[in-house]
């Protein structure tokens, strides 16, 4: 009898994050199953992994002083990127950490995106995540620098890269601020989506109310806002905690003192 040769088998390598959502969908394709095509839910018992043992790449937030160092010194630069011109880049920059949109967001604008008389810009359905148009408002100091680059007859980026992440982390090299930085969980990534983390976390550091915050994220779940993205540094707790009423001061008026 000739002996078989083992079949070579290849392991895919995800992370747990990633194995969540296989896990996650087929749970919900047993679900629907039951009990027209199961008798019973077997992996009713079934849970996902601890996505904090194995965190691949973490997104770290830019700070304001890194954003604005960044948006500088791109907009004098001379090299030309992936086709893209110091300016340009530098617009890109702006109004990506100004709204949040992802790259293939940002590729889809146009002229007519924009409404500088309401200030606002317009994501058409058929490029937002979620597949619904999304009106964005934009901070009255990038509207009057889109007015000036349009008047200037400055094109946006029809044709944007797919390595945005490249692009970026070469400007924040020239700039001399770290592409990654150690966090407390591991390594924190400054790549192109790390301006929609930065964004995200300074909304939340604003006084408005949880549904504007997560209308404005333009996510359908406030935990996704609150939890995955938006990131905290201390002295946000420190302004947190000196809000907290002192309980010493609280004592009644008539309060006598014992000997």
């Amino acid at each position: 009898m000739r002996h078989l040769k083992p079949r070579c088998t290849v392991k895919l390598r995800v992370g747990v994050q990633t194995r969540n959502h296989y896990i996650q969908h087929v749970k919900q394709f047993v679900r629907w199953c039951v009990p027209d095509r199961l008798p019973f839910n077997p992996l009713a018992k079934l849970k996902g992994g601890n996505v904090n043992t194995d965190r691949r790449h973490d997104r770290r937030e830019l700070s304001p002083e890194e954003q604005g160092k960044l948006i500088a010194v791109t907009e004098a630069s001379h090299v030309i990127r992936y086709k893209l011109d110091g300016p340009s880049r530098a617009m890109l920059y702006d109004l990506a950490f100004a709204t949040g949109f992802r790259r293939g967001e940002l590729r889809s604008l146009t002229r007519e995106s924009f409404d500088l008389n309401a200030g606002t810009v317009t994501i058409g359905a058929a490029y937002s995540k979620h597949r619904r148009q999304d009106v964005q408002p934009l901070p009255p100091g990038l509207v009057e620098r889109l007015r000036q680059w349009f008047a200037a007859g400055r094109p946006l980026w029809p044709n944007l890269t797919q390595h945005t992440a490249r692009m970026l982390k070469a400007d924040l090299n020239a700039a001399g601020i770290p592409y990654v930085v150690q966090g407390p969980d591991g390594p924190l990534y400054a790549d192109f989506h790390s301006t929609r983390h930065s964004f995200i976390s300074a909304i939340c550091r604003t006084d408005a109310p949880i549904k504007a915050l997560v209308e404005t994220a333009r996510h359908g779940d406030p935990r996704l806002t609150l939890k995955r993205y938006a990131k905290t540094r201390l002295h946000d707790k420190a302004n947190v905690v000196a809000q907290l009423p002192d309980p010493r001061s609280q004592r009644p008026d008539n309060q006598t003192k014992t000997g």
